[in-house]
């Protein structure tokens, strides 16, 4: 699988299609978030999101452009929901093409 195809996968299935389960095929056991709101490593993004789906939280996250390099990739995600913003995802990939470590940035009007 490409880093674009498991970006894709990840937003597809995990985001989107609301399950935090599918995570397991996309981020490494010792995944690494920079965002306060989401627990360190891949259990603790399985919980944080398992959780969000659960009170009934959906997204309809749209992939713009996906820029790999060096091993990171950078995705620009919009939403139809919020023609106004976007965010920006950032990920580290190891050595396996897993997602490893994350950092992300909100923008909008």
């Amino acid at each position: 699988m490409t880093v674009k195809e498991r970006i894709e996968g990840l937003y597809r299935e995990v985001f989107n299609g609301g399950d935090a389960q599918a995570a397991v095929k996309y981020l490494a056991p010792g995944y690494r978030q920079h965002n306060p709101g989401v627990e360190d490593g891949l259990d603790g993004f399985i919980r944080t999101f398992g959780a969000v789906f659960a009170s009934g939280k959906s997204f309809n996250l749209d992939i713009l452009r996906i820029i790999e390099s060096e091993g990171l990739v950078a995705v620009l995600i919009g939403n139809a929901r919020n023609q106004n913003g976007a965010l920006v995802d950032i990920y580290r990939v190891d050595e396996n093409g897993k997602f490893c470590e994350h950092w992300d940035v909100f923008g909008g009007d």
